[in-house]
């Protein structure tokens, strides 16, 4: 049985183990009867042996092949494994639970399993049998597992655009100069991995300012936008972009010239005038200084 949900181990079990919470939390969740399947991991889901949790039945053969996204990898949870145990005398496990990845043996268990196990994939695969080897009916409950594709796969660069920054759980984004993202009119987007699979926002193409006229989008390339879009908001960010560009930071630069043009001015003058009186108090205390051969002449 496969189980399909979102956020179902966190509301259900929390990650312990424990059979009531795990069925009262997938109880809503649609399930397809379905035994053996390939599944692709979009988000997360269960798998579930026949008539969980009430027993499993003989000579059984059930066979999963979980694949996540390309570039994502895989996060397999056992939540209850309830099997017969291994035999007393040869020791072997008569049902048993395999898991293995591109043929190499991940994981090999029987009978009860009282913590949640773990299994991270290598590559994006992870292959779950369940071999029943009784003949016929067994009183216990079987096998439950959850899957969830692991990574944030980082989408392609925007067209006329480019990666600032970018790791396994963050992304930054830039548009080229005079490109804007066409649902913010901003050249700078973030985007960070959440739930650990999934990116919080979306990466569309950039476009042209100048193709936005009068709050109506006039997109060069394929992308086309909606037209129902508020263009009074466009318009009114478009033309508060134009008066900060086209008049205020002319007439900004402008008062800053004039004020330094007058500073300037100021030290010249100053400097002239400092100058100016310096030379009439030297040319005052030259003319008021006696001569000493014309003293010198009166007294004979």
């Amino acid at each position: 049985m496969l189980l399909e949900c979102e956020g179902c181990v966190e509301r259900c079990c929390g990650g312990e183990r424990d059979v009531k919470a795990v069925l009262n939390g997938v109880a809503g969740v649609n399930a397809s009867r379905w035994c053996s399947r390939a599944v692709t991991a979009h988000g997360e889901g269960f798998l579930q042996t026949p008539a969980y949790p009430q027993y499993y039945v003989g000579e059984l053969r059930c066979q999963w092949s979980v694949r996540a996204p390309p570039g994502q990898r895989l996060l397999l949870r056992l939540l209850d494994v309830s099997l017969r145990e291994a035999s007393s005398s040869s020791g072997n496990c008569t049902d048993r639970l395999i898991i293995t990845e591109d043929g190499r043996e991940r994981e090999r268990m029987c009978g009860e399993q009282e913590d949640v196990i773990e299994v991270v994939s290598e590559g994006d695969s992870l292959d779950v049998t369940i071999l029943i080897g009784s003949k016929t009916l067994f009183p216990k409950r079987g096998v439950l597992l959850h899957y969830k594709a692991l990574d944030c796969v980082h989408p392609t660069p925007p067209k006329d655009g480019y990666i600032v920054y970018r790791n396994d759980t963050y992304g930054e984004y830039m548009c080229c100069l005079d490109f804007a993202f066409p649902d913010t009119l901003n050249r700078h987007r973030v985007l960070q991995c959440v739930n650990n699979n999934t990116w919080n926002n979306t990466l569309p193409n950039c476009i042209q300012h100048s193709g936005i006229m009068d709050g109506n989008y006039n997109v060069i390339g394929p992308m086309r936008l909606n037209s129902d879009v508020n263009n009074t908001v466009y318009a009114s960010v478009l033309n508060h972009s134009d008066l900060m560009f086209d008049v205020l930071l002319p007439t900004i630069i402008i008062c800053v010239l004039l004020v330094g043009n007058g500073v300037i001015l100021f030290v010249i003058y100053y400097l002239r005038k400092r100058r100016l009186s310096r030379n009439v108090e030297e040319e005052a205390g030259a003319i008021c200084q006696p001569h000493d051969a014309t003293e010198r002449a009166i007294s004979v």
